[in-house]
């Protein structure tokens, strides 16, 4: 019963790492279409102009460089490598504001206990310290 369960968990452990490779890829690939959309939209209001200046070369030396700008978007190996970069990035980060957390808890915690004298310049710079802990320590949503 317990091996069932050990292996439960580990199965469930790893569909948890696929889910989040393919919502970091799927981050990864609205970036891409989003940039699509700026490059068709740029490609529209270009081909506009050209043909109101009746410039042919004009459309396709742009049409050139939308194809250089979204050639990699279906490069599905790149993307892959994006979204792994995105997850190990996501987890540095998390765990830098993690320990940053635990350092103001700490400072906060220390300045608290400091007996200073009223109005004295280490009140204020108590005070001072005080507020920047808490104010880093709000969570932002």
């Amino acid at each position: 019963m317990e091996n069932e369960r050990a292996q439960l968990l580990e199965r469930v452990k790893k569909a948890e790492e696929v889910a989040n490779q393919c919502r970091a890829e799927a981050g990864v690939y609205r970036d891409l279409l989003d940039k699509c959309r700026e490059a068709a939209d740029n490609a529209r209001e270009a081909a506009n102009k050209a043909i109101e200046a009746n410039s042919i070369a004009f459309v396709s030396e742009f049409i050139s460089e939308i194809e250089k700008q979204t050639r990699w978007a279906a490069n599905e190996g790149l993307v892959k490598e994006l979204g792994r970069k995105l997850i190990y990035s996501y987890r540095g980060d998390k765990a830098w504001l993690s320990r940053t957390l635990q350092s103001l808890e700490t400072i906060k915690a220390h300045a608290e206990k400091l007996t200073v004298e009223e109005r004295s310049p280490n009140a204020e710079i108590k005070d001072e310290v005080l507020k920047a802990a808490k104010d880093g320590l709000i969570r932002q949503l």
